[in-house]
């Protein structure tokens, strides 16, 4: 069934919540997903978004993003919109490249306020430039207020206007354990790929506990949906904010994570391999 004739569109706020409700009450009773393997260095590094989201930084900075991810073999880099063209021209060099990680960028970060038109319009702008995948920030107010067919409407419209990836951050250090549901329930309905915890800009970051629910409660709306007539696929988990080390990236992972995004991916991959050696860390806690 196209997603334009389920009658998800036609859902008012009471239908929202009392689908919500039932997510909330059924979810746990469903076996936990299998985690992926990342035990070793490789699969590790390819589920990691690179990420350098400093405000004002140079392009040098940039330039040392793609060299790190071509030569770590990290699965992308995340990126602010404007910075696209150039790490696009890093990748096209006419020497050989071994390795091009995908580019992901980010919309409406960190914030998550602007208006849906312009959501879509900086998307697909972003897509047009040669982003792959969009991390687009949730307008968290609307669904904290209970306006879920508000909230669904967005996500529905950025979905049709937006090819690609998408990415839904939640910001999950500011919401409560319901609301976080919800956002996962919406986002499912809506066709997006991702829910994401955090731009790492507010609050402390990924905790497994949010991952766990996301990728659960994912799991659940995946089969629900499945029983309305409507297939779609696994709804993913991304990981991001705070992420440090191999044991934090490994315990995310555990918990349901698909992706994981983080600034301190050499000292990921760098600690995955045994070398413990001081490597950047970007700041923003990203």
């Amino acid at each position: 069934m196209p997603l334009q004739d389920h009658p998800f569109v036609s859902y008012t706020n009471t239908a929202w919540a009392k689908l919500i409700a039932r997510a909330e009450g059924e979810y746990t009773a469903l076996a936990a997903p299998p985690a992926l393997d990342v035990s070793s260095p490789v699969a590790l590094a390819a589920i990691i978004d690179h990420t350098h989201l400093t405000p004002g930084s140079p392009p040098s900075a940039i330039g040392q993003l793609v060299n790190e991810a071509v030569i770590g073999e990290f699965g992308a880099v995340c990126i602010y919109p404007e910075r696209i063209p150039l790490a696009l021209s890093l990748l096209s060099s006419p020497s050989p490249i071994l390795h091009r990680p995908k580019i992901a960028t980010v919309i409406s970060f960190p914030a998550g306020t602007k208006m849906t038109a312009e959501k879509v319009a900086d998307g697909q702008a972003a897509l047009a430039a040669g982003a792959q995948e969009l991390d687009v920030v949730l307008n968290r107010r609307p669904l904290q207020e209970g306006e879920y067919a508000a909230v669904y409407a967005e996500l529905a419209a950025v979905r049709a206007g937006c090819s690609g990836v998408l990415k839904l951050i939640l910001e999950t250090s500011r919401l409560s354990a319901h609301e976080i549901i919800a956002a996962t329930v919406l986002a499912t309905t809506a066709g997006w790929e991702f829910v994401k915890t955090s731009t790492g800009f507010h609050g402390p970051g990924a905790r497994v506990e949010d991952v766990r629910v996301m990728r659960r409660v994912g799991q659940w709306m995946v089969k629900w949906m499945g029983e309305e007539g409507f297939s779609r696929g696994v709804l993913q988990v991304k990981a991001s904010g705070g992420i440090k080390t191999v044991g934090d990236a490994r315990a995310m992972v555990e918990a349901g994570a698909t992706r994981i995004g983080a600034s301190a991916g050499v000292g990921i991959l760098k600690e995955a391999k045994g070398d413990t050696a001081k490597t950047r860390v970007e700041e923003g806690g990203y």
